[in-house]
């Protein structure tokens, strides 16, 4: 929390809140991952962005070249009036192909998604959305050298809303390169797009970021 005002009738401060997490757990069968990740910042009693997330999911029978999926996953972007977004699924993931410094995978299932959007008003309303809908991903890891890393993964998803006879899609894409330091400590860059073509309430349509920060590896 920083606190910067020039005069007590000039007030300004700003609140910023960061945190995330990653967890994996891989058996010898399956694999169980858990990531969550916060991040508030607010500037003189405006907040300028208030998002969250936690994503869960299983891959069974990992080794295999087919293997199973189940995943859920809970959102918050206050900044953009999403309020909830809950969604769970399951599907397949087939490798494409695999080698000692590449990785190459696709996969496609469907889910359930709930949303609670605020009016942009303001004033206490909310639009609620319920859907089932098709999810298609396309996944690739490579070594660039023995201290560098990159990965990509885009997915693609789709379902039809009844309330306005037509066809949601959503598309988004995540790159991340990230520099070993030593045996537990790694810097990483990620950069991420989203875009979705018809959004619950009117909207900016595509959204983008780019961030930085150190892993710990236990």
């Amino acid at each position: 929390m920083d606190n910067r005002s020039p005069t007590p009738d000039e007030e300004a401060s700003m609140l910023a809140l960061e945190s995330s997490l990653d967890v994996v757990y891989v058996s010898d069968m399956h694999a169980y991952y858990l990531a969550g990740q916060l991040n508030h910042y607010q500037a003189t009693g405006d907040p300028v962005i208030s998002t969250g997330n936690t994503h869960v999911r299983v891959n069974f029978l990992r080794k295999q070249r087919l293997s199973y999926e189940i995943y859920a996953q809970w959102l918050f972007d206050h900044s953009r009036h999403l309020n909830l977004r809950y969604l769970s699924g399951g599907g397949i993931k087939y490798r494409l192909f695999k080698t000692d410094i590449f990785e190459f995978d696709i996969g496609t299932g469907a889910f359930y998604e709930y949303e609670k959007w605020g009016n942009l008003a303001r004033d206490g309303s909310q639009t609620i959305n319920e859907m089932i809908k098709s999810s298609s991903y396309i996944k690739s890891n490579i070594d660039l050298s023995d201290q560098v890393n990159l990965a990509f993964v885009s997915f693609y998803q789709f379902g039809y809303d009844q309330d306005i006879e037509e066809v949601r899609q959503r598309i988004s894409g995540q790159l991340q390169l990230e520099f070993n330091i030593s045996a537990h400590f790694a810097f990483v860059i990620e950069g991420n797009i989203h875009y979705e073509n018809k959004p619950v309430i009117p909207i900016n349509k595509t959204i983008f970021g780019i961030q930085n920060g150190l892993r710990y590896d236990f």
